[in-house]
């Protein structure tokens, strides 16, 4: 009885060795599917009809390695009741059904519904909404910028300014000139949303 039950162990092994090149096979076939679908997932912005279609190609490929896994599971299960040695079975079969795993998480991301891109805010412009200023050579003026649009209140960054003039961050201009002429000044309006809107424009010193 025992030299049967080593002959039909004997016998398990050799029929394993006759699977091998189909589970090579499969194995192959599953690696370069992976390869597919990973380029599929990486190359276009969201799932195509074509990616459906290759998720219910792969859920397929799926089943039937894992059948081929159960028929390997069933010939361990014989070969540990005969006594043989079941390393190279059960090697097998770990690598199959790792493949297995691997496949069915491909298909469930390539059937995952994409979200939709969130919206596009709307561009906030903010507006100068005084015009020039107009001052007298030798005289002191005072002056206020105003803005429109985002959120009040308003920061106001001013360059070029000529000489004996100055601004605040509030927009507030003072100062004397002491030559006529025209100036143009560059204000940076930047307004108290969050995140913060900011604009740029420009405006005229004309003294006369």
């Amino acid at each position: 009885m025992r030299d049967e039950l080593k002959a039909f162990g004997d016998a398990l092994i050799a029929n394993h060795d006759r699977h091998k090149p189909f589970e090579e096979k499969v194995i192959n076939r599953i690696n370069h599917v992976i390869l597919l679908l990973h380029e599929e997932l990486y190359m276009t912005d969201q799932i195509t009809q074509a990616e459906a279609d290759l998720a219910t190609a792969v859920s397929n490929i799926a089943s039937v390695v894992a059948t081929q896994f159960d028929a390997l599971k069933t010939e361990i299960a014989a070969l540990q009741a005969a006594g043989g040695s079941t390393a190279a079975l059960d090697a097998a079969a770990a690598n199959i059904e790792t493949q297995v795993t691997a496949l069915n998480t491909l298909a469930a991301t390539l059937n995952a519904p994409v979200p939709p891109a969130p919206p596009t805010p709307p561009l906030t412009v903010l507006t100068l909404t005084q015009g020039d200023i107009s001052a007298s050579v030798g005289a002191g003026f005072v002056a206020a910028l105003t803005a429109d649009g985002g959120t009040a209140p308003y920061t106001f960054d001013v360059v070029g300014l000529p000489a004996g003039v100055s601004a605040d961050n509030a927009g507030n201009i003072s100062g004397t000139v002491s030559t006529a002429g025209t100036t143009t000044v560059t204000v940076t309006i930047t307004d108290s949303a969050s995140p913060a809107n900011t604009s740029q424009a420009t405006f005229n010193i004309v003294v006369a």
